[in-house]
C-alpha cells in the first residue's frame, strides 16, 4: 500500500495502526482527525505527504522513523 485515503468518517488513527508500513508514501485526510495515537505511523520510512493542518492532536512518536520526523 503506497497511499491511503482517510474519509470524513475517520476521526482518529489508533495506536500502531500503520506502524512499519514501509511502502506508505502519503495519507490523504478528507475530514478532520481529532487524534493520531502513539506510534500510529512510526516506521513508515517513505511517508512524506500528510496534511498536518487536519490533525488536532498527535501523540508521542507518531512520525518517528518517517520522512516527516
Amino acid at each position: 500500500m503506497e497511499d491511503v485515503i482517510l474519509p470524513h468518517s475517520v476521526r482518529k488513527i489508533g495506536v500502531s495502526a500503520f506502524e512499519s508500513c514501509t511502502n506508505l508514501e502519503s495519507a490523504a485526510i478528507k475530514g478532520e482527525l481529532a487524534m493520531v495515537r502513539e506510534s500510529s505511523l512510526c516506521g513508515c520510512k517513505n511517508l512524506s505527504a500528510i496534511d498536518l493542518n487536519r490533525i488536532g492532536k498527535a501523540e508521542k512518536g507518531v512520525f518517528k522513523k518517517t520522512c516527516l520526523e
